[in-house]
């Protein structure tokens, strides 16, 4: 591909992209952002329009990334006060002996001993609704559906995904209630790896049902 098909709008684009990735902060967080950014640039700069699929992909991961870290200075401790509120008479509803002070859940296990877990804005479910949100758009821009649907099905979405949030608290002070502080951490640390895919698993389902996938798959299988 020669460079004379690279437009100038593009050249200034990816110069100003590769700048970004030199003079933007670092932290861990941005770190293999950046990096990708950089990458981006010098390939906007030559080969132009080839990068917009790129920019766009690029531009969903950084909003994942930055999506929660803006909430959490926004809205995070009035979250962490709301996930509190939720979480604590629906432990009480399952027979778990759970008062909260604060943002503190304080109980005792079976095996007799005191626990207390603070309900941090951490635990807001920031992180995985920008994975939610990410995925969302790339689905939205892979299997198209008239933004009626588009917008009811985002709006289950985050719901759906708030809600695994407040499963997998419950399941990881229910842990502690029965096994005890390590228990509690484990299930903390490790439930979101299973109940979010399985979430995701039947949102996933929904969209596709929505978007006709089964009959499109029939009628192609027909067809060929």
């Amino acid at each position: 591909m020669s460079m004379g098909w690279v437009r100038p709008p593009f050249i200034i684009l990816g110069v100003f992209l590769l700048a970004l990735s030199l003079f933007l902060p670092r932290s861990d967080s941005f770190l293999v952002f950046l990096m990708l950014l950089g990458y981006l640039g010098i390939f906007t700069t030559i080969f132009g329009r080839a990068s917009v699929i790129p920019l766009i992909l690029l531009s969903i991961y950084g909003f994942s990334i930055a999506f929660p870290i803006l909430m959490l200075r926004v809205i995070g401790e009035p979250s962490a006060k709301l996930v509190t509120s939720t979480v604590t008479p629906l432990l009480n509803l399952f027979g778990l002996p759970v008062t909260s002070e604060g943002q503190v859940l304080n109980l005792v296990s079976v095996t007799g001993d005191s626990l207390s877990t603070a309900i941090r804005p951490e635990c807001a479910a920031f992180t995985t609704l920008g994975v939610f949100i990410a995925l969302f758009a790339l689905m939205v821009l892979d299997i198209r559906l008239s933004w009626k649907k588009v917008w009811w099905l985002f709006f289950l979405g985050l719901v759906g995904t708030w809600l695994q949030n407040i499963v997998r608290i419950v399941v990881s002070v229910a842990a502690g209630y029965l096994w005890g502080k390590d228990a509690l951490l484990a299930m903390h640390y490790n439930a979101a790896y299973v109940i979010f895919p399985l979430w995701f698993a039947l949102f996933s389902f929904i969209y596709l049902k929505q978007a006709g996938w089964k009959n499109n798959t029939a009628r192609n299988a027909a067809s060929s």
